[in-house]
């Protein structure tokens, strides 16, 4: 249902007005209880005694997630189950479950309520988006806006499939807390881009090897880019180096901070949407 303006929403935006946008990336509970009401509108109500009982969604999403969490079995009723556990475990499940809600809602048709969930965040002040099938992790709504949805947006089409998937699992390990991979995988997608763009344009470049250096150099030997913009796409590729050990870390675990995820998340994001556009515009 659409969110409604109540005195109260409206009263705490005046005061928030002209602050700083700060996010917060725990769940609160009383998001946590709109995000019950957005279930019981988008997936059904089992609650209610004597009514046909709309199970599919609710079982789907329950048989799910206890296979994907390496849970036993339940013989509980999924409804119940579903709303328990959603005040039962940690940050990174309710995320877990919310995603999985949104792309139930989305098969279902249930689009206003999946576009309500992103409302809720957003009243709560709360750090996450739901987009293109995942939850994804905002720093800044600036960046995201400008840059991390339009990239989302242009790889979402024929022929970059393969980077599409290594950003959103970029994304998925960043906000699980996995710095490491998440850098590793906005390198990856980085690449797949250009792999893919070559691949359009039938230039020829070595599969099995070429990695983002010679991937750049294809680009500029054929023209797409300007020889000067290697130094700037490069930036990407040597904070992965950096940071990911990608040549061993040796006998001290190399810890990296999420700023550093972020930063490569942001880069790769950049990277993708000028290459792509660019590749879009060039005949």
């Amino acid at each position: 249902m659409p969110v409604y303006d109540t005195y109260s929403r409206r009263l705490e935006a005046t005061e928030r007005a002209g602050q700083p946008e700060v996010y917060v990336y725990d769940l609160s509970q009383g998001f946590l209880y709109q995000v019950q009401h957005i279930w019981i509108d988008g997936l059904g109500d089992q609650s209610v005694v004597g009514r046909e009982l709309p199970e599919e969604a609710w079982y789907l999403m329950q048989r799910t997630l206890l296979r994907e969490w390496k849970m036993k079995p339940q013989f509980l009723l999924p409804f119940n189950w579903c709303n328990s556990m959603l005040h039962e475990t940690d940050t990174a499940q309710k995320l877990d479950m919310i995603e999985l809600s949104c792309r139930i809602m989305e098969n279902l048709g249930a689009h206003s309520c999946v576009v309500e969930m992103n409302d809720r965040f957003r009243e709560n002040s709360i750090g996450y988006e739901y987009v293109n099938g995942c939850i994804v992790r905002i720093d800044t709504q600036y960046i995201h806006a400008e840059v991390v949805k339009p990239a989302l947006q242009l790889l979402n089409t024929a022929g970059f499939t393969g980077a599409l998937e290594e950003f959103m699992e970029a994304h998925k390990d960043y906000r699980d807390g996995d710095s490491k991979e998440a850098i590793n995988k906005a390198g990856k997608s980085f690449e797949s881009t250009m792999k893919s763009i070559c691949d359009k344009r039938v230039w020829a470049y070595d599969a099995s090897k070429d990695t983002a250096l010679p991937l750049i150099k294809a680009l500029i030997d054929n023209g797409l880019i300007a020889p000067y913009m290697q130094s700037v796409l490069v930036g990407l590729v040597t904070l992965r180096n950096k940071t990911t050990a990608a040549h061993g870390q040796g006998g001290v675990p190399v810890v990296i901070s999420p700023h550093y995820a972020a930063h490569a998340l942001h880069l790769a994001a950049s990277n993708i949407v000028f290459l792509v556009n660019l590749h879009n515009t060039t005949p």
